[in-house]
């Protein structure tokens, strides 16, 4: 579907997955609010960070946070009851 976008090339939709990786873990597996705020947070972090800093340094900020929730809240923001 991104092929019109970009260039045809092996593994061109990595990021796109390790983006949605990183947005299911802060946000919390099996609710849609939990994904949807995932999404915001990560993306939100990832737009800032690169706006400010670097494309690189953004999405070292971006692991960062994934594995503080992993760490301090490994169910999520929303965890699923």
């Amino acid at each position: 579907m991104i092929a019109p976008l970009t260039p045809v090339e092996p593994y061109m939709g990595l990021s796109l997955i390790v983006n949605s990786f990183f947005a299911l873990v802060v946000g919390g597996m099996g609710t849609i609010t939990g994904l949807i705020a995932g999404a915001g947070i990560i993306g939100g972090l990832q737009s800032a960070a690169s706006a400010a800093l670097n494309p690189t340094l953004a999405y070292l900020m971006m692991l960062v946070l994934s594995i503080l929730f992993l760490w301090r809240r490994p169910r999520g923001i929303f965890p699923r009851t």
